[in-house]
């Protein structure tokens, strides 16, 4: 989504939704070596950014993520991402909590967060 922002002029948004014992067993609070893998990523407070490393990332399992990204998708972006002609991955990217359910899972049949990206 970052990336596409760079040949776009609109923000970009992710939007997840889903019955709530899957928002929050397989996404909210999904863990993977003890952490809960999404806050690497993306705040569960309404109006809280997340700052990451891209390019830098030391950790094994997101390095391999953003190495798997761009070994799959790398052609495929438009020039201004890229340099030479290899893709250009950001530094860091932000995203803020724009809206995520407030109630609590038991309590709603659905839940959905949203978060802007830049």
């Amino acid at each position: 989504m970052h990336l596409s922002m760079q040949v776009a002029t609109h923000k970009c948004y992710f939007i997840i939704t889903g019955k709530s014992i899957h928002f929050t067993r397989d996404f909210r609070d999904f863990k993977e070596n003890g952490a809960k893998f999404y806050e690497k990523w993306l705040s569960f407070t309404l109006g809280q950014q997340v700052t990451f490393n891209v390019n830098s990332e030391s950790d094994a399992t997101y390095k391999s993520i953003y190495d798997a990204f761009v070994t799959d998708y790398g052609g495929t972006f438009q020039k201004t991402v890229q340099v030479g002609n290899s893709l250009q991955l950001p530094a860091q990217i932000t995203t803020t909590c724009e809206f995520v359910t407030a109630f609590k899972a038991q309590f709603v049949p659905y839940m959905t967060g949203i978060w802007s990206v830049k």
